[in-house]
């Protein structure tokens, strides 16, 4: 695969958790590369825009149905993979709106359709380097549960955890019974 690289020309400044959006790139990058087949085309895109950063990653992968563009950011949502060792839990999309959205942003794909390539665009507002712009979202009308994730799976319950935790809740996992039915007694979820 060829990646294609464009930056501004100087630095531009978002006020975010690095980590996660580190997660959030990390994953649209890695979804790029996992559809996109051997001689194609990856192109990474920042640039700032009328007080905004504007980030795409498009592909010459396989596309995206029409009417799969919003339902890919569904959690457990998942397009039709008939290679089952190719596909994930159908959390990363998910996770990674849930944190744009905390950031005060915005993602969107497109696609001009199945075998024709997608784009996925993640808008953060550009901030000063003291962060002094930046625009908070909205809180949550449901935060602060304590929530127990009980999976034995632990790719599965660590990654709701994190989505749970991005969300405002403070979520733990558990591998087995007997470690659940103890965490039950320590940590009183709701």
């Amino acid at each position: 695969q060829t990646l294609t690289v464009t930056l501004p020309p100087g630095p531009v400044f978002v006020n975010g958790d690095a980590a996660r959006l580190e997660q959030v790139m990390s994953n649209l990058l890695s979804n790029a590369t996992k559809y996109t087949p051997r001689g194609g085309t990856v192109t990474v895109s920042v640039r700032a825009d009328d007080g905004q950063v504007i980030t795409t990653i498009s592909d010459t992968g396989r596309g995206i149905a029409d009417a799969a563009l919003e339902r890919i950011f569904h959690l457990f949502a998942q397009e039709g993979d008939a290679d089952a060792a190719r596909s994930g839990l159908g959390i990363g999309l998910a996770l990674a709106r849930a944190v744009v959205d905390a950031h005060g942003g915005a993602i969107r794909a497109s696609s001009a359709g199945e075998g024709r390539g997608s784009e996925f665009t993640v808008i953060l507002p550009e901030v000063e380097m003291d962060g002094a712009g930046m625009q908070r979202a909205a809180p949550a009308t449901c935060t602060g549960q304590r929530i127990l994730i009980v999976d034995d799976s632990a790719d599965s319950a660590d990654s709701m955890a994190e989505l749970l935790i991005v969300l405002g809740h403070d979520a733990r996992p558990a591998y087995t019974g007997p470690r659940a039915l103890e965490m039950l007694r320590e940590f009183t979820p709701d």
